[in-house]
């Protein structure tokens, strides 16, 4: 069956769902995970501990700490995969072969896709980089930046020179 709207499943374990899972449902799953048909939807929400193998996403968002097979076609998806990512099976231009349509796809150990992108959206494949980690450290830059200056003021009010000679007697 699908795991529908308002749903979220939680399990420790594998979980194997013949169908689809809905905009607005969330899994959480421990161990590796099959979806049969798809994921769509702007608020379906997927983790799996494991690798995933996936029919087609869709408008939806995907974080695997294994790797990930998707049968038909990523569009318009967030993925983040620890190991490969592979997709393959949809047709395009007449192949047996998968493409990625729009969205933004980090896989930590490489892609292996037909094609990628479209006139339509902007397509983003990062390979080999955590970019969530890239931004979590340029955040942190900036608020290294913040408190530096903060401190630089509170010791100027202060009075307080780090660098005279008798800074550490005061």
């Amino acid at each position: 069956g699908d795991i529908t709207a308002g749903f979220e499943v939680e399990c420790g374990g594998d979980l194997s769902v013949s169908g689809s899972i809905e905009n607005g449902a969330r899994v959480k799953c421990g161990g590796c995970l099959k979806v049969g048909k798809g994921i769509f939807g702007q608020k379906a929400a997927v983790f799996s501990a494991k690798d995933s193998e996936i029919g087609f996403m869709q408008d939806s968002r995907i974080e695997t700490l294994g790797s990930l097979h998707v049968h038909g076609y990523i569009q318009d998806s967030e993925v983040y995969c620890r190991g490969k990512a592979w997709v393959e099976g949809k047709s395009v231009r007449g192949q047996r072969h998968g493409a990625v349509m729009g969205g933004r796809i980090c896989t930590m150990e490489g892609a292996k896709l037909h094609s990628a992108g479209t006139p339509l959206a902007r397509t983003f494949i990062v390979c080999g980089i955590d970019d969530r980690l890239v931004e979590k450290a340029k955040n942190a830059e900036k608020v290294l930046s913040v408190m530096a200056k903060r401190m630089l003021r509170l010791q100027n009010s202060l009075g307080f020179n780090p660098t005279a000679p008798d800074a550490v007697q005061k």
